[in-house]
């Protein structure tokens, strides 16, 4: 059974499984940039020489986060990570899609202006399953989860589920946001078995109020 993931009071544990199947026919990797995905629920993006941006892989939590109103100490992992260039790589090393190479993390929204992004690396492994999966649990409603692909060869496709908002980053990485739960279970890189790509993701308050100040636990796996 595929975890799906729960905005809700309490935190949510990772879900793993370790009887999962092997891919049958996805795609080629290399780095994209490409637009697509805005107003449809399947996003397709083209090829281009774009380089993954990165930050530390050993960061520690921050101050208050700038530009916001200090509504409370931002002390989440990765601090600075404000932006997708900023975005803090949550492994030193790719992940697989073996649901055990999962992990979680701690982080705090503090203002409405305060975003928070994370970037993992992931890689298809025979006999498990790629589904790109994550979950939130914090104890202030409103919060928004987006989540942003690119594989490193080839094209990269997938389907928001249904209900949830296709969308793309500011660096046109496409990817779906939600304040509910969703995974993404048919990740494709055109040209290739192996679906090897960076997964970024942003959390924010969609409707930036100054007084946020929430504490949040992030569970993702490949």
């Amino acid at each position: 059974m595929r975890p799906w993931m729960v905005l809700a009071a309490l935190p949510v544990a990772l879900a793993c499984s370790s009887a999962e199947t092997d891919d049958e026919t996805e795609g080629a990797g290399g780095l994209v940039n490409g637009g697509g995905g805005t107003g449809a629920w399947t996003t397709t993006t083209t090829s281009s020489s774009t380089t993954a941006s990165s930050s530390s892989s050993s960061g520690t939590g921050g101050s208050s986060a700038s530009g916001q109103g200090g509504a409370c100490p931002d002390l989440g992992l990765g601090e600075m990570n404000q932006s997708e260039d900023t975005a803090f790589k949550l492994k030193t090393d790719a992940i697989s899609d073996c649901d055990s190479s999962g992990d979680t993390v701690s982080g705090t929204i503090a203002g409405g202006d305060d975003i928070d992004w994370f970037y993992y690396e992931g890689n298809d492994q025979p006999g498990c399953f790629v589904n790109p999966w994550r979950g939130l649990s914090t104890d202030v409603s409103g919060l928004r989860l987006c989540v942003f692909f690119q594989c490193l060869n080839g094209d990269t496709s997938f389907t928001c589920p249904s209900a949830i908002t296709p969308t793309n980053s500011p660096h046109n990485r496409p990817g779906c946001c939600s304040t509910s739960g969703f995974e993404v279970d048919d990740l494709d890189c055109s040209g290739t078995w192996d679906e090897h790509v960076y997964v970024y993701m942003r959390i924010d308050d969609p409707n930036a109020d100054p007084s946020t100040c929430a504490d949040y636990v992030l569970s993702y796996h490949y």
